[in-house]
């Protein structure tokens, strides 16, 4: 399957007023600003910091625990960290940073460059199998870019790999940005281990391109070693995990992108049968319900290797799009009904939403006034009327008496902080005036 890098939506962000402060750039929950873009290109100098990834770099080894965590909530393996693999990553960062890119392939000739592929960088730096994943995101830290990378169908589906033991990871930012990009290779050590053994000869079935050098690997020995580390992971794999806290509630874009017709959807449902399991598996239905009210959601996409529109999912993956955003700081339960080799069986299970603040205003109309209290954090929601309908451009004015920070939090929300002595009224224009909110700092 080849793996694919998230598409940004442009947000420009301008605040008037004396005190008001500068807002922060949420980039990515698929949000880049485009001031910073073009820093970016006037700056070509600016050094590049990266997020260590050595054993003495807290931040990143982190992001390692923070990645198991959510594999082991899905019931999937632990993977190890692989120093070859995150110097892969490393070498791919750096090469996008350099380059101000964003994608999986490199350009041969250009400065940086260590091979066109991610399979090719691993072997580089002498990493021998070619069966690797490589994922890129971006976000505030490392832990958030893991987030966009769960968020998105494709992306998930490789960190959520049974067939993967091991990883590496690189997160590297420039200086004055307020977000950093993360790369990462996740692959399995034990067919490392057996492509550096010696290669096939004679006669039978073998696979060829699976291992640096181009060397023969006998078919029995690859299937046995996936076979191995599969097994050692649930036969279901399901995503958000059971009793999954934390949520989001919403789906932007990724590229390729599995619902072309929609820029803003619900957080996707995914399901996997794990292939080292013996039976023919098949999904009945996956049904998707408010569990506190028990209703139904019932406007849904199912995707799986027939439907989706890239023909990236194997026969056992589905991913359930709820096709409007899911609710702020909601449970819901999903059932599914599935058979293997004809014998029924069921799976329901509970996950919880975010609560992006304290406070959570929805502004479903122009010209809303609403209150701020002193010094909380309230989030502004502004619910997409089509599937399109993002926050393009926000504009914030203050009077001097007011400190007003502003955050984008996704492309429908913006989190506020106002403080004031004496209060005063803070003026919001969202989309160049599809929207006017007017708030009292009190």
């Amino acid at each position: 399957m080849s793996l694919i890098r998230f598409l940004f939506f442009i947000l420009l962000v301008t605040l008037a007023g004396c005190n008001s402060q500068p807002a922060s750039d949420d980039a990515n929950k698929d949000l880049q600003n485009q001031e910073l873009q073009q820093q970016d290109k006037d700056n070509p100098e600016d050094q590049q910091t990266p997020i260590d990834n050595d054993d003495q770099s807290g931040a990143i080894l982190n992001v390692y625990d923070y990645l198991n965590q959510l594999r082991n909530s899905a019931g999937l393996i632990s993977v190890a960290k692989n120093k070859l693999l995150a110097q892969a990553a490393n070498n791919h960062a750096d090469y996008l940073i350099s380059h101000n890119s964003f994608g999986h392939d490199e350009v041969q000739g250009q400065s940086g460059f260590t091979g066109v592929s991610a399979s090719d960088r691993v072997n580089e730096v002498l990493y021998f199998s070619r069966n690797v994943g490589e994922g890129i995101a971006t976000g505030k830290n490392a832990n958030e870019a893991i987030d966009n990378l769960f968020s998105a169908i494709y992306h998930r589906f490789t960190l959520m790999n049974p067939d993967f033991n091991e990883i590496g990871i690189s997160a590297i930012t420039k200086n004055n940005s307020p977000s950093m990009i993360l790369v990462h290779n996740i692959a399995n050590s034990e067919l490392n281990q057996l492509c550096q053994e010696s290669p096939f000869t004679g006669s039978g079935t073998y696979y060829t391109n699976v291992c640096k050098g181009e060397i023969k690997l006998a078919t029995t020995k690859y299937d046995q070693t996936l076979t191995n580390t599969r097994s050692l992971n649930e036969d279901i794999i399901v995503w958000p995990p059971v009793d999954g806290k934390n949520i989001p509630p919403a789906f932007f874009e990724e590229t390729p992108d599995p619902l072309s017709d929609y820029g803003v959807s619900g957080y996707p449902i995914s399901v996997e049968y794990n292939a080292a399991s013996s039976g023919e598996f098949i999904l009945n239905y996956v049904y998707l319900y408010e569990d506190a009210t028990n209703k139904l959601v019932t406007d849904t996409r199912l995707l799986n290797d027939d439907t989706d529109p890239n023909q990236s999912f194997s026969q056992d993956q589905y991913a359930l799009f709820p096709l409007q955003r899911l609710s702020w700081n909601t449970r819901y339960r999903v059932e599914i009904s599935y058979s293997v080799d004809g014998i029924l069986g069921s799976k329901n299970w509970t996950f919880q939403t975010q609560a992006p603040a304290k406070e959570v205003v929805a502004i479903k109309q122009n010209q809303t006034n609403f209150n701020l209290s002193n010094g909380v954090q309230t989030a502004v929601y502004i619910p997409p009327n089509n599937p399109f309908d993002t926050l393009q451009s926000i504009n914030v004015s203050s009077p001097q008496t007011v400190q007003v920070e502003v955050e984008i939090y996704d492309g429908n929300t913006l989190l506020i902080n106002a403080s004031s002595a004496a209060g005063g009224t803070i003026t919001i224009t969202l989309n160049d005036g599809d929207y006017i909110t007017y708030c009292h700092a009190i």
